[in-house]
């Protein structure tokens, strides 16, 4: 059974969500950072221990990423999503570790009749990562452009 399809005028603010988790390895930290934040407190257990992070941390741009990747499947496929107009508030509240699950709780808040296109309005999504006991690791709002319905 496929869901309906939500377009801008079904929103409701205030109404939130939660995916399932998701759990970066070592493997995934220590990848992501050769390629896109090759920090030593990314890459190195021995140099990562001396930091101020006192241990392997994900890159925040790879916690960001996997952030997104949870929206993108867990949250969009039921809304009539056209883009994203960009990020506020983005902060990084602690280090990711490895092998701990991450999950997304979100909310619609603001919704803005006009969007920048024609037939679509703005629509503006909190988010929180959450470790697996509830600790916030990020949080950050996005602000997204989702079709109108139909007449």
């Amino acid at each position: 059974m496929t869901q309906e399809l939500r377009y801008w005028d079904d929103l409701i603010p205030g109404e939130e969500g939660e995916t399932p988790a998701i759990t970066p390895t070592r493997e995934d930290i220590i990848a992501f950072a050769k390629d896109y934040d090759p920090q030593p407190f990314h890459l190195e257990e021995a140099a990562a221990r001396e930091s101020i992070f006192g241990g392997l941390a994900a890159s925040g741009w790879h916690t960001a990423s996997l952030t997104f990747a949870l929206i993108r499947e867990h949250c969009l496929p039921e809304v009539a999503w056209r883009s994203n107009l960009g990020f506020d508030n983005l902060r990084w509240k602690r280090p990711v570790r490895p092998d701990v699950p991450l999950r997304v709780r979100y909310a619609w808040r603001e919704l803005l009749p006009e969007g920048v296109s024609p037939g679509a309005g703005q629509a503006r999504l909190d988010v929180q990562v959450l470790e697996g006991d509830e600790t916030l690791a990020m949080e950050m709002s996005l602000l997204m452009e989702i079709d109108r319905r139909p007449t």
